[in-house]
């Protein structure tokens, strides 16, 4: 996955509708609709995500560049 400025190096699901992309310097991509429209979000931090599981539509875990581990909860 890739957009104009940033490549997006995972990408979870934890329903049909609920999705994530992640990657670089920590920038994201949330879907409410199984995909037909992306909502931008980002990390704090800025740091590179490698790896992204959504727990349920409201918290998941990420794992970022130098092993770094986050929880995070969306809104």
């Amino acid at each position: 996955i890739s957009s104009s400025r940033n490549h997006f190096t995972c990408l979870d699901f934890c329903s049909n509708e609920m999705g994530i992309a992640a990657g670089e310097q920590g920038y994201a991509l949330l879907t409410e609709n199984g995909g037909s429209s992306w909502k931008i979000a980002s990390c704090a931090d800025k740091i590179g995500i490698q790896e992204i599981k959504l727990e349920s539509n409201k918290k998941g875990w990420a794992v970022g560049d130098e092993g770094s581990i986050y929880a995070f909860e969306l809104n």
